[in-house]
């Protein structure tokens, strides 16, 4: 499979010895299956960025993927508030998390590769909203699926990693792209909240009603 790794800098050997817990499924190196996205990812407001291109050998690796239908948005979220920082106040937001993590736990140890949702900047904010109460599972799921990540984990998903060539990408172009994707993430969200909808599930009614990870009205999200 080839996939893609967005940086300010070319990077031919990732290290697995290189370690920073708070993302969102922890330790490990962040990629992408889709080249667009690598690429905006890559830049910064001020400078150009590179598209790592890798090979990797999926032969023997263990793979958790949270976009199958085993699992759930709430799966997603529940690693996320397990390695992100969510600075939360007031009681609802304790329930939800120890809700959360009562009920839809998957312990990630177990893989060497995650694909998962990404939690940007504007996906980390609905996911905090939905943990205070005040958006539903239902948004939430509609709002942070456009962006997929392909993240190795292990040692031996590191070992069967293998450097293909970079290209450098320019900031003036890609820096914009990726600011108006979170833009216009932002207003489809809010334009969403606008909106109505009686069957919609918010976490008190969610820990109220006792809904586990096979109820389909999760699953169906």
């Amino acid at each position: 499979m080839i996939i893609f790794h967005g940086s300010e800098h070319i990077i031919q050997k990732p290290l697995y010895e290189v370690k920073n817990k708070y993302n969102d499924f922890g330790v490990g190196f962040y990629c992408t299956q889709d080249i667009e996205l690598a690429k905006e990812w890559a830049c910064s407001e001020n400078n150009d960025g590179y598209v790592n291109i890798y090979d990797i050998d999926l032969t023997g690796l263990t793979i958790l993927d949270l976009s199958d239908s085993n699992y759930t948005i709430l799966h997603w979220l529940t690693i996320l508030i397990q390695n992100r920082v969510f600075r939360t106040a007031g009681a609802i937001a304790v329930a939800a998390k120890k809700y959360l993590t009562d009920n839809f736990n998957v312990d990630i140890n177990a893989y060497d590769i995650i694909i998962g949702y990404r939690a940007d900047n504007s996906n980390f904010s609905y996911a905090k909203d939905f943990l205070n109460n005040t958006t539903s599972v239902n948004k939430l799921a509609a709002s942070v699926k456009s962006e997929k990540q392909f993240v190795l984990k292990s040692e031996k998903a590191f070992d069967q990693l293998h450097f293909i060539g970079t290209g450098s990408i320019p900031k003036d172009k890609y820096f914009k792209l990726k600011m108006s994707r979170d833009r216009d993430s932002r207003v489809k969200y809010l334009n969403s909240q606008e909106e109505y909808n009686p069957t919609d599930l918010f976490i008190s009614g969610i820990i109220q009603q006792e809904i586990k990870s096979d109820d389909p009205r999760i699953h169906k999200l």
